[in-house]
């Protein structure tokens, strides 16, 4: 046998394809969707068996940190390096071909589009770091040193090297051993659409898009602000050295209205000097995206941080136009305290020469992001600069991309951030003056010429100013040299349609000539643009404008004083863009999105306290003397028996349970007096005691289900749950839990849900889930007798806790406070399982659920390619419901039809949710996204229909708080998007819906009708009624 231990036996050669074309390049450069060809040559002396070869392209992070070791002289180094991608290209053997010199020879070509790779999941898998995704496609980095961001006085400052490198290796084995390899290193820039926009929020001291200074002209003190916003994604073209964007910035002069005015205040010029800073995060660790900021680098000292400034560039701007509004007094809006001048200003930031920025990126070790500096001056006074700091995204296009119709939507962004900002505080008065009504604090009709202009007898003054104009001083061209130029700008003044389109109103005449942009000859100009307020947006424009508009709730409801916060992939949110492409719709009265959507804690809270006197000693048996009779009580068991635990699977042992209910009813039949009671239970555990508390939560639910009236339901019900929270509290349930009280959280989160508090409900899961964890029953187990091969399962409990958290924290778009073992798969046991019940069913898509939360919770931003993973596993579930091993489907029953339909409205409403996510995702294609909304209405449709066939059958869809959830948050986007759309194509359906709604509210609140806002998502169904009756005055 040979020796394979020298490589002298084989000879390995790589080369790229890209070479034969040019011999000069020593590293071959790839982009985009470059096909990255080449071969990999292994030359042997013998016709060797056994060998096989392997051909695998890596992308890599190394970032290398030094410090001083305690007590040493010598530096340390240490080196760090993730591996963002590795993907075999070969992978097997191959014949070998004999040559003139006698040797063998094996050649292996291979082929890679790089960045369609990166876009299959199936190849790539989901690459997770500290549950965040991480991009997978990095630009290739050459290494460079960033400096320490803290570095102690008394130690030499040492620097950290990165570098992001790619790489083709290829090798050769036998026997799983490597016998000979040789890498050849390649350069690779990604390129991409648009990304999304910088939280801005979460770098609140890195960025700055306000400022304001005293502006003193002589006696006249007055205020100046600076508002400007995120300009729009710089986006560079391969093979062309250059790239812009547009700044906006809206300017604002406050001074007092009772003094008089004086021209001199109002600035004529205006000097900007702007800067690409760079900033790159250097970890010496794999780090969450939170750490990659200025002040997660100040917790982390052996974090480096690089920035640069390039691409200066100096403009000076005349302020010839100004607008006229008034400031309002928050106390009495007819008294007006200020009077405000604003414009708005807009110039072009560019990107040119040789040294070209890389594409924004993000790995767990080295980030990039840029922003853009401004400096601003007025009328070129010393000390009246502000500046601020815009974030910036660049990103990379191929040069055969469709035309650049982003930046028809980046030049008229501007237009609606003024609008917007002007609307919040001030009130316009006109829509434009010339300078001499300025000067002359004279109110503009805009006649041609103005009625003002006529009465003052100087129409020739009566001139109206085209456009600001701007001078690029200097601007660093290639190999430093100045750039001088002068550019001329279109204004940003003008009416505004419903999607922030601007139609120019600097001209009088709607037909005259248009300004052509200066970033791009063939970008169409304002005037020309379609901007009639009439024109209903298509499918595809509505759904781009939902997914840039859609954001948090943080509101406060003026009826109970409750702050409520509701995340930007929850339906509410959903309901909210949609309602605001509506401008001439409003809510009714006292109603909010929370409150409509059933979200807020609308009914006096429950009395957690005690209900007995602080100063008496409560004991169990004053409790128990709050039961009602026996009768009562069997009679709230019976309903919570036959309606609930069918599916609600927070009851444990339902046996257990009936036996110490009788237990209780003997022990209460047995001693009537409260204090013989009391004395009886003296001697009872923390055990025992907590058994009580899991009784009085039963019957408060059971309570709810029992046919009687509202008024009398409610109290009965809360005066149950008070005695559970008392029971609790004498078993000691915060120092010594138990599964018994784990059972009695839960029910009592679900019972004050159900009675319309589910913030409340997902407060109190917090107890719940830290004492299921403290007793480890989130650990997977195997049944008691079985073998090391038996399958392991989840313990009953913490299903039940994934089942109410994955509720809520969809509701309020929050992350889950419950977890999965990453050994447990819900799909593929239930898959392989001989017998499937309606739990399992309700698990696994459970599991789905929360796996699909936590992952958005890290990650917001929507992938087309999560939804298609995400709705592949909610198929699997689904076939699995309609096989033979499904109880439920094999079931004749009543109970097996009513857990088929209520899984039905569990399944169906999460599918929607997945194409509600599908059809916002804008990496999607046009036809996939039209194809996700209407499957979006189909499936709201379907839950409204499966949910009006459940309740003639069964009282749980009128008090299940999960389910009336489903059917009422479906209508409400149903509805929102017929009003959008001005159809009628649901008009029935959601009438008959708010019928059956109708019918529910009038039983409720029998004997209360004071409290109307009592019933669950009563908001909702005033919401509904008034989107339906406005449809129906269209026609």
């Amino acid at each position: 046998m040979v020796g394979w231990k020298t490589s002298p036996h084989i000879d390995v050669q790589l080369r790229f394809d890209a070479e034969k074309q040019s011999k000069q390049a020593r590293v071959p450069a790839f982009n985009g969707d470059d096909q990255i060809t080449g071969a990999a040559t292994f030359t042997l002396k013998k016709n060797y068996e056994d060998i096989g070869y392997r051909v695998v392209v890596k992308g890599v992070v190394e970032t290398k940190t030094q410090e001083y070791p305690p007590g040493g002289l010598n530096s340390a180094s240490q080196v760090e390096t993730h591996t963002f991608l590795s993907a075999v290209m070969f992978d097997g053997s191959a014949n070998a071909s004999s040559t003139p010199e006698s040797k063998f020879r094996t050649q292996i070509p291979f082929k890679l589009a790089l960045q369609n790779e990166a876009n299959s999941v199936g190849s790539w898998g989901d690459s997770r770091i500290n549950g965040e995704i991480v991009q997978e496609i990095l630009p290739t980095l050459n290494s460079k040193t960033a400096p320490k961001h803290w570095a102690d006085s008394f130690k030499p400052s040492f620097n950290s090297d990165f570098r992001i490198t790619y790489t083709v290796i290829a090798s050769a084995f036998h026997e799983r051993k490597i016998v000979a390899s040789t890498s050849r290193d390649f350069s690779f820039l990604p390129t991409s659409s648009p990304p999304p926009p910088v939280p801005v929020e979460d770098f609140s001291d890195e960025y700055s898009l306000r400022a304001s200074k005293s502006l003193q002209k002589g006696s006249q003190a007055s205020r100046i602000g600076l508002i400007s916003e995120e300009p729009p994604a710089m986006a560079l073209k391969l093979g062309a050295k250059g790239g812009s964007t547009n700044v906006n910035l809206f300017v604002m002069l406050f001074r007092p209205h009772t003094r008089d005015f004086d021209a001199n205040e109002l600035p004529k010029q205006l000097r900007i000097t702007a800067k690409l800073r760079s900033t790159t995060f250097v970890m010496p660790k794999r780090s969450k995206l939170n750490m990659h900021t200025m002040q997660g680098a100040m917790y982390d000292r052996e974090a480096a941080v690089k920035q640069d400034k390039t691409h200066t560039q100096n403009y000076t701007m005349a302020i010839d136009q100004w607008q006229t509004n008034e400031s309002e007094s928050e106390d009495d809006k007819s008294i007006i305290s200020e009077e405000v001048f604003s414009t708005a200003v807009s110039f072009p930031f560019i990107v040119d020469g040789d040294n070209m920025p890389s594409p924004t990126f993000y790995s767990p070790l080295l980030s990039r992001r840029y922003a853009v500096d401004l400096n601003v001056t007025f009328d070129e006074q010393p000390g009246m600069n502000m500046k601020l700091r815009l974030p910036l995204q660049v990103f990379y296009r191929s040069t055969d991309s469709v035309k650049d119709s982003w930046k028809d939507v980046s030049f008229f962004c501007g237009a609606e951030f003024v609008r917007q900002a002007a609307s919040k505080r001030y009130r316009s008065q006109s829509g434009s003056y010339v300078m001499a009504m300025c000067e002359s604090k004279v109110r503009c009709d805009y006649g041609t010429p103005c009625s003002t202009c006529q009465k003052r007898r100087h129409t020739h003054l009566c001139i109206y100013d085209q456009s600001p104009r701007w001078v690029v001083e200097t601007r660093s061209g290639e190999n430093g040299r100045a750039v001088i130029e002068t550019l001329q700008s279109p204004p940003y003044h003008g009416s505004f349609d419903a999607l922030g389109q601007s139609s120019i109103l600097n001209s009088r005449d709607e037909h005259a000539g248009t300004s052509q942009s200066i970033l791009d000859p063939d970008l169409p100009s304002p005037a020309t643009t379609n901007t009639s307020t009439n024109r209903r947006p298509g499918q595809l424009e509505f759904l781009n404008y939902l997914s840039e508009s859609i954001t948090n709730i943080c509101e406060r409801d003026d009826q109970t004083g409750e702050t409520l916060y509701v995340g930007q992939n929850s339906s509410a949110a959903f309901f909210q863009a949609v309602l605001a492409t509506q401008e001439e719709y409003h809510l009714p009265p006292d109603v909010s999105i929370g409150s409509a959507f059933g979200l807020t804690n609308r009914t006096p809270l429950h009395p957690f306290g005690s209900l007995w006197s602080a100063t008496v000693k409560v004991t169990l048996g004053d409790i128990l003397g709050s039961l009602p009779s026996t009768e009562r009580c069997m009679r709230y068991y019976r309903a919570y028996s036959q309606i609930a635990v069918p599916f609600v699977p927070y009851l444990l042992d339902q046996e257990d349970f009936e036996r110490r209910l009788v237990n209780v009813v003997q022990l209460l039949s047995e001693h009537p007096d409260d204090a013989i009671l009391g004395q009886a239970a003296a001697d009872l555990t923390y055990r025992e005691l907590a058994g009580y508390a899991l009784l009085f939560s039963v019957l408060a639910s059971g309570c709810q289900f029992a046919d009687e009236v509202s008024s009398e339901r409610i109290l009965t019900t809360r005066v149950f749950v008070a005695c559970s929270f008392e029971c609790l509290r004498l078993a000691n349930f915060y120092v010594q839990p138990s599964l018994d009280h784990v059972q009695t959280t839960l029910l009592l989160e679900y019972v004050v849900a159900n009675d319309s508090n589910p913030g409340v409900g997902w407060t109190f899961l917090a107890i719940s889930v830290r004492q299921a964890e403290s007793q480890g029953l989130h650990l997977l187990t195997r049944q008691h007798g079985t073998t090391l091969l038996a399958e392991e399962e989840m313990h009953p409990m913490w299903r039940a806790i994934i089942h109410m958290d994955c509720t809520l924290a969809l509701a309020f778009d929050r992350r889950p406070m419950s977890f999965l073992s990453a050994r447990y798969d819900a799909v593929s046991a239930i898959q392989r399982a001989s017998e499937v019940s309606f739990f399992d069913l309700v698990n696994a898509l459970n599991c789905v659920k929360l796996e699909w939360q936590t992952a958005k919770q890290m990650d917001p931003v929507l992938r087309a390619v999560e939804t298609e993973l995400y709705m592949a596993k909610v198929e699997q579930v689904e076939s699995v419901s309609q096989s033979d091993t499904c109880i439920i489907k094999s079931g004749k029953s009543m109970e097996a039809r009513l857990q088929q339909l209520i899984f039905k409205l569990h399944i169906e409403h999460f599918k929607a949710r997945l194409y509600r996510y599908g059809s916002l995702a804008k990496d999607a294609s046009p036809e996939k996204r039209n194809l996700y909304f209407s499957l979006l209405e189909i499936s709201y449709a379907t839950v409204i229909e499966t949910f009006l066939s459940v309740k003639p059958l069964s009282p749980i869809v009128q008090v299940a708080w999960d389910l009336l959830f489903y059917a009422i948050s479906s209508a409400l986007i149903l509805a929102g998007l017929q009003l959008t759309h001005q159809t009628r194509s649901h008009q029935t359906l959601l009438r008959a819906f708010i019928n059956s709604l109708h019918a529910s509210s009038e039983k409720h609140i029998i004997g209360q009708p004071n409290e109307t806002s009592a019933y669950p998502f009563y908001h909702g169904y005033a919401v509904l009624e008034s989107i339906l009756q406005q449809c129906e005055e269209r026609g």
